[in-house]
């Protein structure tokens, strides 16, 4: 889910009371979990729980990254964590995807992650689409990693902790290209040639 998603489930909850925060919290800032409260309870406490909860995880899965992984910051990791996140519900694809987006910023290559522009399409220009076209690819904004190298703006979802995990401990392969399987998986290549 993105932030306003959790925040509009939050503000049309009538179990829960208050006002929400008057700044919204920022993309990806928000921890995915189940969260227990009694009837009354506030929705601001509850927000300032989720993002405490993500400060906390993030800190502590930083502490414990590979050196050797291009990320200069926390935020990085975020953001990259918010992309495999928004690419597969699988725990076993997370790592591999991992692996590939890391083996594409050392080789300066685009990402080429397709959430990634529906997010900005939506985030920049309204759009909320269904099905990518390849002229949607094409439209440059600041989440669109196919018209622009390097990490998106911002994350694009608020990612769980095994997204988190995969991006501080990816696994190592020779991977370069992803494309879904049809069947809710994906298939991985080496090559371009082998990708088509």
């Amino acid at each position: 889910m993105t932030v306003n998603e959790i925040l509009n489930k939050v503000k049309k909850d009538n179990r829960l009371v208050g006002e929400m925060p008057k700044i919204p919290p920022s993309e990806g800032s928000l921890f995915p979990e189940t969260y227990f409260f009694n009837k009354g309870y506030s929705k601001k406490d509850l927000i300032l729980r989720m993002k405490k909860l993500m400060d906390n995880k993030l800190n502590s899965l930083w502490e414990t990254r590979d050196l050797n992984l291009p990320l200069s910051n926390k935020n990085e990791a975020l953001i990259l964590a918010s992309m495999i996140e928004s690419e597969t519900g699988s725990n076993a694809e997370r790592k591999i995807i991992s692996s590939v987006f890391f083996n594409r910023i050392n080789k300066k290559m685009r990402l080429q992650s397709d959430p990634t522009v529906l997010y900005g399409l939506e985030k920049k220009y309204k759009l909320n689409i269904k099905r990518l076209k390849h002229s949607h690819l094409r439209l440059d904004h600041e989440w669109n990693t196919y018209t622009r190298k390097g990490l998106p703006k911002t994350a694009i979802c608020n990612p769980s902790e095994k997204s988190l995990k995969a991006v501080f401990l990816p696994l190592k392969t020779d991977y370069f290209y992803f494309v879904a399987d049809r069947k809710g998986g994906h298939l991985f290549a080496k090559t371009f040639n082998e990708h088509k």
